[in-house]
């Protein structure tokens, strides 16, 4: 029996039983949900599968994935089994996490993308987290562990230093945790006003503070935990409001990309900076902000590095609460935490009872408790304390009225000038953020002719910035021996980062001073060069290898190679490492580096409200319609220019249970009679879709507008008011917005159609030149609230009758989807479509036959490629009807 001071049986008393959802994942396109009881039994599970794979108390098992309910489960098996998890970064590169494997010597290895990661560990058992375990019977018993025994062992250097893993015991984690239960017993009677409070965490588990703010502190509260893997902040926001999240867990970099999506999508900026005022008062003036998050998001929830004065300035004027802390791996998290609802602007919070800390007189920050780290695993598990059991941190900080701690930078980090002045490099950044040329900067200390000088690393919103202008501004708010005289520009779209965001400041030290070297012998620099690092490493990602060289002038498709699932692949690559939203309109068959570039740079630039950023080509080649002749016009050299483009129409109302009842109605009693009036409706294969117990994704091939409501009329009556249709984009968006060019009433009859549309057929906009991906995620959260969902592949009419080739952007669809597949034939339609055009009594007299045919459903493995999928799909339809002595050789072949 474990004993009652560990997490072990942390987990047993929080996850034993109970139906409120606990995790929250996004799989693909997909939402799935799992409740307390549901992550007991997925943990016993998966301490069972370790169990067989003779995993004892003190081995050490990798966990190598993305954050996942899987993660959480896999995380507490190994502590079930007693074994020490080795938590790796999901970006972890391959010579880093093979380091790790020899410091450690894990017997198993616990990932998702198991055959990638399987290769870097050759001969270590694997188990894929992507393959739920099979269900226990009985429950499995935990191995006995004590409070002193190791939990995990976090790995903190990056991938050019030799790693050091910081071990972490039971009783480290519950130190920090005890004083933050007790304090949350005091809420707990106002929580249910609220419940179920939602936390949005996009911090990686693989490091304390994340797991603190999702597998430690939620079942306190059993709060629900959403995890999501894309990290741009248009679909943060989105999914803070769709799924009605109360606090987002995030680092400090994203809250300043979040606050500079605001400031170009909404004119926050006099709201952002009007001071004072009650809660209630802020609130109201940034209803606007607060409607677009959703009027249930009140908090966040800042760590892993130091929080920007002027952010956390603007949010607090937002209305929201800004929760920060103090901590590090070798105090299990936290040190000081800010009290939720007693904030102080500016401070990173009082001690938390249970540990001592003290600032020393130099102002380095000393802790001293049982959270402390009894040591790193590869010097022997040695103390990292003094003779008196201090741990001193490196950190400065100073304290203020009522205790409250207000973080100065690291020691390491501070400038001591030849006058024996020192110069904190925080102070110089913070006045040079507030500049309003100036997105971010990073001011490093190098060697100088008088001595070590600091100099100013800028990351601009504009090159057009009077850079000089706006460094002498920030120079006014600092004292004499804080001047800045050095600056340069950073050439790339962001700082090189850890994966918890911070500015790799060596990275840039070593930059600075090849800089001077090749200034010095008359070396081009890097800029001219066209080396940007990052951008290359994504492209790596995508291709497989790293462009040798890298120029403004290279095409992404004929240069790179890269088809249109790469150049998705790479776009979304692009939106979660730099924070942004880009317009898939960037990223055509035309496309060069310097293209990219310059979209990533827009992205800073300070516009009008409502605007949005558009290729001067007008349109583009994208995944979804990469097969189309008409959507590959020549595209000019990217620049940016400002249109104002009405948005494709996601409304959620015609999901509702009383529109549905009421489609239903109007579909039974309007287009079925009219349907088979015009035409002869003979289905078969109806037998097929008994066997569906889940939402499908159906398909079909692409005859006539009327198309839609000839299938519907076919299915049996549960599938045709739970379905929703994929319609050309452009067309119902042009029936949404009409142009002013239409007349009054031709206007109006358009929106009406529109509306009609959605209330009889359940349309949704597929976009066939860009805005593909959102279209996606519709599909999704239909088939989430229960809906099949049916599309088109081929994206257009076809011209002679005979299937069209099938579009990949279908493959991508059905992968994101996980859902079986159903192929549906029609027939019959192109010959009554060719025929003269009459009256409608002529049709009722001869009406043409019309067969539907549905096949049976298809499934997909994970990660098999997408092209791949719509070849089959495309075959699959094609064979409809067919005897087999009339199919194809290459699908017999693929079988």
């Amino acid at each position: 029996m474990p004993s009652r001071n560990t997490l072990v049986a942390y987990f047993e008393r929080h996850f034993a039983s109970g139906n409120d959802t606990a995790y929250v994942d996004r799989a693909g396109l997909r939402t799935v949900r799992r409740s307390y009881q549901q992550m007991g039994e997925l943990g016993a599970g998966w301490a069972r599968l370790l169990a067989e794979r003779n995993v004892v108390r003190g081995d050490r098992v990798l966990l190598w994935a993305e954050n996942s309910a899987h993660w959480v489960a896999a995380f507490y098996a190994c502590l079930l089994r007693g074994a020490i998890v080795v938590p790796l970064d999901a970006g972890s590169e391959s010579g880093f996490a093979t380091r790790v494997q020899q410091q450690v010597g894990a017997k198993v290895l616990l990932a998702d993308r198991i055959e990638e990661r399987r290769r870097v560990f050759r001969g270590l058992a694997a188990l894929s987290l992507d393959t739920p375990p099979p269900a226990l019977q009985n429950a499995m018993p935990a191995e006995h562990v004590e409070p002193n025994d190791l939990v995990e062992i976090i790995f903190t250097s990056g991938t050019t230093a030799e790693p050091r893993g910081v071990c972490l015991t039971h009783l480290n984690l519950l130190a920090n945790l005890a004083p933050l239960e007790k304090e949350i017993q005091k809420y707990l009677s106002w929580e249910r006003w609220f419940h179920p409070v939602r936390f949005l965490n996009l911090v990686p588990l693989s490091h304390v503070f994340g797991q603190f703010m999702a597998l430690l502190v939620p079942p306190l509260l059993r709060s629900e935990v959403h995890f999501q893997s894309a990290l741009n902040p248009g679909e943060v926001s989105e999914t803070v409001k769709a799924e009605r999240i109360s606090v987002v867990v995030a680092v400090p970099r994203f809250l300043e990309s979040l606050k500079e999506k605001l400031e170009r999508d909404l004119d926050v900026g006099r709201i952002a900076t009007s001071q004072g005022g009650s809660f209630l008062c802020r609130v109201w003036r940034a209803r606007r902000v607060h409607h677009r998050f959703g009027w249930k998001f009140w908090a966040f929830v800042s760590g892993g590095a130091t929080l920007p004065a002027n952010t956390e300035s603007f949010w607090h004027n937002l209305g929201f609460a800004v929760v920060q802390g103090y901590g590090m791996t070798e105090t299990a998290a936290l040190v000081s935490v800010a009290h939720p609802f007693k904030p102080k602007e500016g401070s990173i919070g009082k001690r938390l009872p249970g540990t001592e800390m003290k600032v020393a007189a130099n102002g380095e920050i000393l802790v001293r408790g049982d959270n402390i780290s009894p040591g790193f695993w590869s010097e022997g598990v040695k103390a990292l304390t003094d003779a008196e059991g201090w741990l001193h941190t490196g950190d400065l900080a100073r304290t203020g009225e009522g205790g409250h701690l207000y973080f100065q930078g690291r020691q390491k980090d501070v400038i001591v000038t030849a006058a024996g002045v020192n110069i904190h490099p925080e102070d110089l950044e913070a006045a040079l953020n507030r500049q309003e040329g100036i997105r971010t900067s990073a001011v490093i200390g190098v060697q100088g002719r008088q001595g070590p000088e600091p100099v100013a690393v800028l990351l601009l919103r504009d090159p057009s910035v009077d850079t000089a202008g706006t460094v002498a501004n920030a120079n006014r708010e600092l004292a004499t021996h804080q001047q800045i005289r050095r600056w340069v520009i950073w050439p790339e779209a962001d700082f090189p980062r850890t994966s918890t965001q911070k500015i790799r400041k060596p990275a840039l030290a070593e930059w600075i001073q090849s800089q001077s070297q090749e200034a010095e012998t008359g070396a081009p620099s890097i800029v001219e060069r066209g080396e940007p690092s990052t951008l290359g490493a994504l492209l790596g990602k995508v291709s497989g290898e790293v462009p040798t060289k890298l120029d403004r002038s290279l095409r992404l498709d004929s240069d790179l190679k890269l088809d249109s699932l790469g150049r998705v692949e790479l776009l979304s690559l692009l939106e979660d490492h730099y924070q942004v939203e880009l317009d898939e309109a960037c990223m055509t068959s035309a496309t060069t580096l310097g293209d990219v570039e310059e979209q990533l740079k827009a992205q800073w630039v300070q516009r009008p409200a409502g605007n949005v950023v558009e290729s001067t080509s007008g349109r583009a080649e994208t995944l979804a319609d990469e097969t189309s002749a008409e959507a590959r016009p020549q595209v000019a050299r990217a620049s940016v220019q400002i249109r104002s483009a009405p948005p494709y129409p996601y409304p959620r109302w015609p999901l509702g249970r009383v529109v549905r009842w009421t489609r239903a109605g109007l579909f039974q009693c309007l287009i079925v009679p009219l349907a088979r009036l015009v035409s002869r409706i003979e289905a078969s294969g109806l037998d097929h879709l008994e066997e569906l117990d889940e939402p499908a994704l159906f398909i079909s091939n692409h005859v006539t507008y009327a198309d839609p409501g000839v299938i519907l009329a076919a299915l049996p009556g549960m599938f045709r008011n739970r379905i929703a249709v994929a319609m050309d984009g452009e067309r119902l968006r042009g029936w949404r917005y009409p142009t002013g060019d239409e007349g009054l009433i031709r206007r109006g009859g358009l929106i009406s159609f529109y509306y009609l549309s959605l209330l009889t057929f359940n349309v949704f906009p597929l976009p066939r030149r860009s805005g593909f991906r959102r279209s996606f995620a519709f599909a999704g959260k239909a088939m989430d609230g229960g809906y099949h969902v049916l599309v088109f592949p081929e994206g257009r009419l076809t011209e002679d009758g005979e299937l069209q080739p099938f579009r990949r952007g279908i493959g991508l669809l059905a992968a994101g989807l996980n859902a079986p597949v159903v192929p549906v034939k029609l027939e019959g339609l192109f010959e009554l479509r060719q025929r003269p055009r009459r009256s409608m009594w002529a049709f009722m007299l001869r009406p043409g036959r019309v067969s539907v045919t549905v096949g049976t459903a298809l499934r997909f493995g994970k990660g098999e490629d997408p092209g791949t999928i719509a070849l089959k799909l495309e075959r699959a339809v094609a064979n409809l009807g067919k005897s087999p002595s009339s199919r194809d050789i290459g699908d017999y072949r693929d079988e």
